[in-house]
């Protein structure tokens, strides 16, 4: 986008900031990832996009620090597709030319991420901001964004399936590979083959939950990336970083009471015990 168009869709998306420092803002992807979007929560509302600690975590890996291979291993509902999502919906407004591709679990997953989570990021955009990027191409499996101020500006497009589009993806998500390993080898395979090589240098990110233990081809690249020093590990190099279930707040017991009370539940006959346990264990 350019200064001149910036300068129009500025004030309002940047309330409070002096244009100049607005337009040095807007080309810094992680002020725009805390400040531009918003996001739908579990019981509908859209709220405005605020990272998590876990979710900042991935946010420094990406832009600050230039890795370009993550895996990361989760429990659910930790807030990683909604930040995928995110990320690929800046990237459709503010890329160059770029092809963003998700592969998921089921066809129903990557249509629901597309719809939920990175068409909802792009609707809370400023209605200044969506006039220059308008969507050019929607439907249940494409989003594609382009800058109307100059008829040479390549067309973003995102594609969400269960298989990766042909050509050179600039960033690729992969949800659920860990799963997908233990029960669709052929898939997996093709992730392997043909996915992953057709990001090149761009930006390749692994959310998943496991199945099936040590085994598979995601396995390997996690092995490898775990037995490789981080020292020497360049931007192309597998880092894994791995997000436990107590990491999430609804997984944790609320107080040492809620657990004996369940205990007794559990086994009336059984005398009151005390129980050592600290809140968020």
């Amino acid at each position: 986008m350019s200064n001149a168009s910036r300068k129009q869709a500025v004030p309002q998306a940047a309330a409070g900031v002096d244009t100049r420092q607005a337009l040095e803002a807007f080309r810094d992807p992680v002020w725009r990832l805390e400040r531009l979007y918003s996001i739908r929560t579990r019981d509908g509302s859209v709220i405005k996009f605020a990272p998590r600690q876990q979710q900042a975590q991935i946010i420094d890996l990406i832009y600050r620090q230039d890795c370009r291979r993550i895996i990361i291993l989760k429990a659910r509902q930790l807030g990683f597709s909604t930040l995928l999502g995110v990320i690929c919906a800046d990237r459709l407004c503010f890329g160059l030319g770029q092809q963003i591709s998700l592969i998921d679990q089921t066809i129903e997953d990557a249509r629901q991420k597309l719809r939920d989570i990175v068409t909802v990021a792009y609707d809370s955009l400023d209605l200044a901001l969506k006039r220059e990027l308008p969507i050019t191409r929607s439907n249940t499996g494409e989003l594609a964004v382009k800058f109307v101020r100059h008829e040479e500006a390549k067309t973003n497009a995102m594609f969400a399936g269960t298989h990766a589009r042909g050509g050179a993806n600039s960033f690729l998500w992969i949800s659920e590979w860990g799963v997908i390993q233990a029960s669709d080898l052929a898939r997996s395979e093709e992730i392997l083959t043909g996915a992953l090589p057709s990001v090149g240098d761009g930006v390749c990110v692994v959310e998943t939950t496991w199945k099936g233990g040590r085994n598979g081809h995601l396995w390997s690249l996690v092995k490898s990336a775990l037995e490789t020093p981080e020292e020497q590990k360049g931007p192309l190099d597998w880092r894994v970083v791995f997000f436990p279930w107590h990491d999430d707040r609804t997984t944790r017991m609320r107080s040492p009471a809620v657990l004996a009370r369940r205990l007794r539940v559990i086994s009336p006959g059984c005398p009151p015990r005390r129980v050592n346990s600290r809140p968020g264990r």
